[in-house]
């Protein structure tokens, strides 16, 4: 038993799992097909130096969808910003200029979810099919809860 001359170790226990997703504006497939992968790669980066621990980042030519566990001392919306803006940054860089849609959509997800979770983002097609394309298919635009 802890005495208030032996403190105890703190302990985490906190685990806030949460899909962001955001997309261009009026979803305009604006983002390279060919980049996505490096854009990924990149959104797991940022997350990090955001002092966020990164879970699975897809890209598409419309959107991007990233699942983040966030520590107590980090925002939603700071992370969420702080990586939208990463990403228009090295867009930018290539010659590409992303205007986003306002704000984004965010939604809490229990770790027993993430597999879940992790598997639907895995699940999206060819990252150049648009959902308006795949609505010209018959498809549906995103799978269940993405």
């Amino acid at each position: 038993m802890a005495t208030e001359t032996e403190p105890r170790a703190p302990r985490e226990t906190h685990r806030l799992y949460v899909h962001v997703a955001w997309t261009t504006l009026a979803r305009v497939p604006v983002i390279p097909p060919e980049r996505c992968a490096a854009i990924e790669t990149h959104m797991m980066a940022a997350c990090r130096q955001l002092g966020a621990e990164p879970v699975e980042a897809r890209a598409l030519v419309d959107r991007i969808h990233l699942i983040v566990r966030l520590p107590v001392v980090a925002s939603v919306a700071a992370v969420a910003k702080g990586v939208r803006a990463e990403v228009a940054e090295r867009l930018e860089r290539s010659g590409r200029v992303v205007r986003w849609s306002p704000g984004f959509a965010a939604v809490t997800i229990t770790p027993a979810d993430v597999r879940r979770a992790r598997k639907r983002l895995a699940a999206f097609e060819d990252p150049a099919v648009t959902p308006r394309d795949r609505g010209r298919a018959g498809g549906a635009a995103d799978p269940p809860g993405g």
